[in-house]
């Protein structure tokens, strides 16, 4: 009888390692899987903003640096109006979950926000792209939204374009 309790005591063990050997390569594999996700998404947010920062700086640098241009461009979808007290000098587009643009700011899940400015030999294009947050609600200035988009927590990218004006 010692020896078929002895069997059975070793079988459990070698059973209960096992087990314990399983739960660890699986909780090891669920880390993987669920980093491997949060990496894909910041790579799709990435992709996308480099996307439209060059759909941004393209038609400024081809233009001369000419604001007004890119301005017309994206008419259609530019919500600056909403959210900054001087709409002309910016532009601002937002998105959707799955990058689509849209209209207005209470769906807006990202932000692509463009100021343009000038001096006496170049025309600069500020461009943040960054993760809506509630507070831009109430901001008014050009540099109270660049300042909050320029944050870590929100930008996702950000770049500034120099032209030279002949």
């Amino acid at each position: 009888m010692n020896k078929q309790s002895s069997r059975t005591s070793l079988f459990l063990i070698e059973l209960v390692l096992s087990i314990f050997f399983f739960i660890v390569a699986a909780s090891i594999c669920m880390q993987l899987f669920v980093n491997t996700y949060f990496l894909s998404q910041e790579t799709v947010e990435t992709n996308q903003a480099l996307l439209w920062s060059q759909n941004l700086a393209e038609p400024f640098l081809g233009h001369m640096g000419d604001s007004s241009f890119v301005k017309n461009l994206y008419s259609d979808v530019d919500c600056a109006s909403e959210l900054s007290s001087n709409p002309d000098s910016s532009i601002l587009l937002c998105f959707d979950k799955d990058w689509n643009s849209i209209k207005t700011l209470s769906e807006c899940k990202y932000l692509v926000y463009s100021i343009f400015y000038t001096d006496e030999t170049f025309a600069y294009q500020d461009i943040y792209i960054a993760k809506y947050h509630e507070s831009l609600s109430s901001m008014q200035s050009a540099t109270e939204i660049a300042e909050l988009l320029c944050e870590d927590n929100y930008k996702i990218y950000q770049l500034t374009i120099k032209k030279y004006i002949p």
